[in-house]
């Protein structure tokens, strides 16, 4: 068994727990950001994106309605050279109202299936926010007092041992060596 106090690591150790420490403060605020962009994100569906996408399939279909009410008004003109240019703008009007249709669609289907893809995900995210703010404070809050512990072991000296004196008297005591090095 050691006579004296023999700590090396301590240095090592305030290390660890300072690098723990930043570790965490950029851990909690990556958590943050990503459970922040998760409901922004089913926010930005909800509203934003629906709403867009109704007003245009709204608007691209008032568009259309003015082409083929534009194509029919040169038919009954008899201008068939002039109907080509309509039967054009009624084509490209149908592509922009199918368009408008269809990511409005997309939309629809990722707020339905956003609870079951991403809020998995998400309460993960939940366990991983709670050891970040719970357990691994106390973790570096435990290492810093192993680190007063072992500071203050280090700098202990050994207590005084008898000795016996060889004449038979009383027995005399002799200072261990200090801990320190």
């Amino acid at each position: 068994m050691a006579e004296a106090a023999n700590v090396n690591s301590v240095d090592a150790i305030e290390r660890f727990r300072a690098a723990l420490l930043v570790y965490l403060e950029k851990a909690r605020i990556a958590v943050d950001d990503v459970s922040d962009d998760v409901h922004k994100t089913r926010f930005w569906l909800e509203g934003e994106q629906t709403r867009h996408w109704q007003q245009e399939v709204r608007s691209r279909t008032k568009k259309l309605e003015a082409a083929r009410q534009e194509l029919f008004t040169a038919r009954l003109s008899g201008f068939t050279e002039d109907t080509q240019f309509q039967q054009m703008a009624v084509n490209r009007a149908e592509r922009a109202l199918e368009e408008a249709e269809k990511k409005l669609k997309t939309i629809r289907k990722w707020l339905r299936e956003f609870d079951s893809v991403v809020m998995p995900s998400a309460k993960q995210l939940e366990k991983i926010d709670a050891i970040l703010t719970t357990r691994m404070p106390k973790g570096a809050h435990y290492l810093g007092e192993v680190i007063k512990a072992l500071d203050a072991y280090a700098h202990t000296q050994a207590p005084s041992r008898p000795v016996i004196a060889e004449s038979g008297g009383e027995p005399e005591t002799e200072p261990e060596p200090s801990g320190e090095q």
